[in-house]
């Protein structure tokens, strides 16, 4: 026979570690009559915000013989001290935390032969400042903006931008990738806010490789090739459109590392009448922040929530299903989805924009899109890097 636990998430909890730490399923506390009033509330189970109060069945341990009674009852504690806030629950920010745990940004250096020796800094770390100009979903420059900087390495970030929309990070090193979340100064709750998403500092590797990254920060994040990031940049900003990145990569340094990226300004649209349409203004005069910088902006629409992961998942060494895997699936925007396959290796979670999104299953990342509704069960090889 089961009975049933109250409990209040916090910070950093989703509901599968939930489950594993009460020895049942997530399925069993989403499926919970008792959660009925939450299920209706947030829509999902990857969502879960600190402060929700969740049933949790759980088994009944064997009945034990009273203890005996007390002669004299102990004197009642004093009042425990009030407690502080959940360590990442910022009061201030209306928006609740982030959907799922960061992933952790990978260092910038290798050790080949695993042993290596690091120069002693006596206690002390050299600060390295990086400063991103943050713009909205039209690319304007966001004075005063609210926001918050989540990574590994971050010693201070303010919580406010500058006027010009400019945000001077301290790290303790440079790392790969933040997750930066931002919003209007007066946080409404009204509109797109928050912003978020997956930042990468330093785009590098191939041209491929710097012109995804870039496009990325600017926004255009949930086209589903590179190709089409690309056509979506060069028909939003009016450039000659050909989907090739290597034509794009002189204008998206210009845009990105120099901080000129031209606002957007909407205008009648002449094959549309009675519709809008976007026109950039000219770039922005260069602004130069030493030693690093870059642009991060909201530009690209996340689209209808008229896709889904639907897949059978496949070890690609011994072609076996992927059954019982635990995933994770990151659409580099901060928002992280978590899941278990079944016994055949299907892997199938549904309601997300269409775009590619990055999966890690099995000690494998690869990126795979969301496909449409139409369509189920994709086979899907999960084949480790050589």
């Amino acid at each position: 026979m089961a009975s049933t636990l109250t409990y209040v998430a916090v910070a950093g909890d989703y509901l599968v570690k939930i489950a594993e730490e009460h020895g049942t399923t997530w399925q069993a506390i989403w499926g919970h009559p008792g959660n009925a009033e939450h299920r209706a509330k947030r829509g999902s189970p990857d969502v879960l915000y600190p402060g929700d109060v969740l049933q949790i069945p759980v088994a009944d341990r064997p009945s034990e013989p009273p203890p005996p009674p007390l002669v004299e009852p102990p004197p009642p504690p004093a009042p425990p001290p009030p407690q502080p806030q959940p360590k990442g629950v910022d009061p201030t920010w209306p928006y609740g935390e982030l959907p799922g745990p960061l992933a952790k940004s990978e260092p910038r250096w290798t050790c080949p032969t695993g042993i290596c020796a690091c120069a002693d800094t006596g206690g002390e770390h050299e600060m390295v400042v990086h400063t991103v100009f943050l713009h909205d979903d039209m690319s304007r420059r966001m004075a005063g903006a609210r926001c918050r900087v989540h990574g590994v390495g971050v010693h201070e970030a303010p919580a406010y931008a500058a006027a010009d929309g400019s945000l001077a990070i301290e790290l303790h090193a440079l790392p790969k990738t933040l997750v930066v979340e931002w919003a209007a100064e007066d946080v409404p709750l009204a509109g797109p806010f928050p912003f978020r998403r997956t930042y990468t500092l330093a785009p590098d590797g191939t041209t491929d490789e710097v012109v995804r990254a870039r496009l990325d920060n600017l926004g255009f994040a949930r086209a589903a090739t590179l190709w089409e990031k690309v056509e979506s940049f060069q028909r939003t900003y009016g450039l000659p459109v050909d989907g090739e990145a290597a034509s794009v990569l002189p204008v998206l340094a210009e845009f990105h590392d120099l901080a000129s990226l031209p606002p957007l300004v909407e205008v009648p649209d002449a094959e549309r009448p009675g519709q809008v349409t976007r026109r950039p203004d000219p770039p922005l005069a260069p602004d130069l922040r030493p030693p690093s910088q870059g642009c991060l902006a909201a530009v690209e629409e996340l689209g209808p929530r008229d896709c889904h992961f639907s897949f059978v998942m496949f070890d690609g060494r011994e072609r076996a299903p992927l059954a019982h895997a635990s995933y994770v699936i990151d659409d580099g925007s901060a928002v992280v989805h978590y899941g278990t396959t079944d016994a055949q290796g299907n892997l199938e979670h549904g309601d997300v924009p269409g775009g590619d999104y990055f999966l890690r299953i099995g000690g494998i990342t690869m990126t795979v899109p969301a496909i449409h509704k139409d369509e189920s069960l994709r086979p899907l090889l999960a084949i480790p890097d050589a």
